[in-house]
């Protein structure tokens, strides 16, 4: 039943690419309802983090860019089982960026966003752009943000969803490979 429901998906996602991602009618709610959001925050709760000192406890404010960014897609599973393929697919993209291997090929957290033109953007400059959404994975410093990267691409379904494809998760003798930060 799983397989069924993630064939479904993969199938509608694909087909949406496809057909260039395009539903004005969704377009104009969804960014009514983003923008509904963001002003009950920012005029809402914000002040009141702001008056309890909230980032001491739990983390900085939420920016604008964070408030509008479009769905991440974390991509999850152990290595070589075709997660940098299946975005390969969803998006269409053929890429060089796209490293694909019978081994564990994919060292680092990839977010594959849209953009005009092909470009990768290292993960310390990912969280300084305020049109990204990543300032927050800063906190968990340059161990990380070595391992981070973001393509961006002009697939016309980046309009709409984005994807964060993942190293993978290690098994057995493997998980005792260092890889310069915390994966839990």
């Amino acid at each position: 039943k799983d397989i069924d429901l993630w064939c479904i998906l993969c199938r509608s996602a694909h087909t949406m690419a496809a057909a260039g991602g395009q539903d004005p009618e969704w377009d104009d709610t969804a960014q009514l309802v983003v923008h509904s959001l963001k002003s009950l925050y920012m005029e809402r709760l914000r002040p009141i983090e702001v008056d309890s000192h909230f980032n001491h406890f739990h983390g900085a404010a939420m920016t604008s860019s964070e408030l509008e960014a479009r769905p991440q897609v974390l991509m999850v599973g152990q290595y070589s089982t075709g997660k940098t393929s299946l975005i390969k697919w969803i998006t269409g993209i053929e890429s060089t960026f796209f490293d694909i291997r019978p081994q564990p090929s994919t060292d680092k957290f990839v977010a594959v966003v849209h953009g005009d033109e092909e470009k990768v953007i290292n993960g310390d400059a990912a969280t300084c752009l305020p049109d990204l959404p990543y300032h927050g994975l800063s906190k968990y410093g340059s161990g990380f943000l070595s391992k981070f990267q973001v393509l961006v691409e002009p697939a016309e379904i980046l309009r709409r969803i984005s994807f964060v494809d993942t190293p993978g998760v290690l098994s057995g003798d493997k998980q005792r490979l260092s890889r310069g930060y915390d994966f839990h």
